[in-house]
């Protein structure tokens, strides 16, 4: 528990309050392991990023500001995902909203949006769980932010994760 404390900067207190409530949902065991995929589809229906439209996609300056999700990102990372032949428009996530205000307020406008968009990563967790896939100078995000992000599309998302199995990844859906 300590460990985990660690790890999520909360008091192994805060943490086993955490545990209990996962348990009473069933959603962890009595070992603290969790329920897969339950847990998975659980965070899944209280993953909700704000998006916010953008004109044109920022410059991937500096690369570690932004974590590509979304269709490109989904490809890059091997989901099977249909695709056109640019593979559509950027996802992008920041860690917090220092950066989705200083992007949006030098790239974004309400008007004249392409199909980018951007958003602060929903876990503070979520944007810096490690990737080393990158694709146009962006960092792709997680494969786990990335599961997340498919499963929001009822039908198609769930189709798209019973397909894919991530290399960079475990598969907990």
């Amino acid at each position: 528990m300590h460990a985990v404390a660690r790890q999520i900067d909360r008091s192994p207190g805060r943490v086993s309050e955490i545990l209990s409530e996962l348990r009473s949902q069933g959603l962890v065991g009595s070992d603290n392991r969790p329920f897969v995929p339950e847990l998975f589809w659980a965070v899944a229906e209280e993953w909700k990023p704000r998006w916010h439209p953008m004109p044109q996609a920022p410059p991937p300056d500096p690369p570690d500001r932004f974590r590509l999700s979304g269709t490109l990102g989904a490809v890059s990372l091997g989901a099977p995902v249909a695709a056109g032949p640019a593979g559509g428009w950027p996802r992008l996530y920041v860690a917090d909203d220092t950066d989705l205000a200083t992007v949006v307020g030098a790239y974004g406008a309400p008007s004249g949006w392409t199909g980018s968009e951007i958003a602060v990563c929903p876990s503070r967790f979520g944007f810096t769980l490690p990737s080393t896939t990158s694709r146009d100078g962006f960092l792709v995000a997680n494969g786990l932010i990335i599961a997340l992000d498919l499963a929001q599309d009822r039908a198609r998302g769930r189709e798209v994760l019973e397909g894919w199995n991530p290399l960079e990844t475990a598969c907990v859906w």
